[in-house]
């Protein structure tokens, strides 16, 4: 599951794109390795959470230039605003990129932006949005024949298709977090987002994808002590929602042909609830997770050219989780935990090449079971 501010840069499938996720702009990951399925959505491998560098001390610009092997510039600018109140972080990077063989450029333009509000009194609201456009070319794959005649070709069908992924997308994000009760021991966050994403696809046919999305996250957080033992309890949920046609067209050299082939109106949710506690069972020292989540996945497939064709699938689940914790020192710790973990098919797994059905009705959503033990630390 890959985050950038702790917004899903994960389609509600499961697929990624990272076309947005600017290193210039990043000042910090955070990283949750193994099962978390009962946490997040489609993370039976673990989490990554891309921060953008908001929390400098003072205001500064930075403009830098990176050239490299292949043709490989980036270029661009980095400024920050710093206040008692507020900070704005403004970043935009310009990639250009030859490639190793032929058609096999891109080139990117990412703007990023994040304002963070700091009205006191333990509340924090911060706005993210983002804007990229930018190419790839592929290159394809090569014949053993191919590959011994010259390994650094282009695949000459890929050429002549022009195989591409032309990408321009967008998105806002807005996050309040506010601490309350005694000594701030509550807690509520909120994280609303939408984002629009235009794609050109070309291969042996030539698509058209426009998709609309909607999600939103919320958290509960309460801090207490059970007969002198620390505990937090934790709620949360979260929705994701995209929709758009697709349009398939003759390819002809690489340009949209008039011919529209298909048209479908293809529709991701995904929908979920987690509850998680976390007790001190013994001295600082001995500690019981308890999690568990609900998820709702599916798909809508409308053939707007041939109705019988349409489809809807549906995958859910429940993922409990269980891990115990003993710290031998304040540093050092062993742990061990078991859980199940859920994995729905992806959108181009669901693709179905047969004349009857657009989605595939025998594919079924991944399901396993995850043991863990070991030793972690610093020494």
């Amino acid at each position: 599951r890959i985050l950038l501010d702790g917004i899903p840069e994960s389609e509600p499938d499961g697929q990624t794109r990272i076309e947005a996720i600017d290193f210039n702009s990043i000042g910090s990951i955070e990283l949750v390795k193994g099962n978390s399925s009962s946490l997040y959505t489609n993370a039976p491998g673990g989490v990554i959470n891309f921060i953008n560098d908001i929390y400098f001390p003072y205001s500064f610009v930075t403009q830098f230039n990176e050239f490299g092997s292949f043709d490989l510039r980036r270029n661009g600018l980095k400024f920050g605003v710093r206040t008692d109140k507020y900070g704005l972080l403004g970043t935009y990077s310009y990639h250009n990129y030859k490639g190793l063989r032929p058609h096999s450029e891109d080139c990117w333009h990412i703007f990023n932006t994040v304002v963070d509000v700091l009205p006191g009194d333990g509340t924090n609201l911060q706005i993210f949005g983002y804007f990229v456009d930018g190419l790839i070319k592929l290159p394809g794959s090569l014949t053993k024949e191919e590959f011994e005649e010259d390994p650094y070709q282009a695949a000459q069908r890929e050429v002549d298709r022009d195989t591409k992924r032309l990408t321009t997308k967008g998105r806002l994000g807005l996050k309040f977090n506010t601490k309350f009760g005694t000594n701030n021991n509550q807690e509520i966050e909120i994280l609303p987002y939408g984002t629009i994403k235009y794609f050109h696809r070309t291969a042996a046919d030539y698509r058209i994808m426009n998709r609309y999305g909607l999600g939103s996250s919320a958290r509960y957080i309460n801090r207490h002590t059970i007969a002198g033992l620390d505990n937090e309890f934790s709620i949360g949920g979260d929705f994701l929602y995209q929709t758009g046609p697709i349009e398939s067209y003759n390819n002809i050299g690489g340009q949209k042909g008039d011919q529209l082939l298909a048209l479908t109106d293809e529709t991701i949710g995904n929908n979920g609830f987690y509850v998680s506690d976390f007790f001190e069972l013994y001295g600082k020292r001995f500690y019981l997770l308890l999690t568990g989540r609900y998820d709702n996945v599916y798909y809508e497939a409308v053939d707007q050219l041939l109705g019988s064709r349409s489809a809807f699938r549906r995958f859910e689940a429940f993922t409990p989780k269980a891990a115990f914790n003993f710290k031998l020192t304040q540093s050092v710790a062993v742990y061990t935990s078991y859980g199940l973990s859920f994995d729905s098919p992806a959108g181009n797994e669901m693709d179905y090449y047969g004349n009857e059905v657009l989605l595939n009705p025998d594919l079924n959503a991944q399901k396993s079971k995850n043991f863990e033990i070991g030793i972690k630390g610093n020494l």
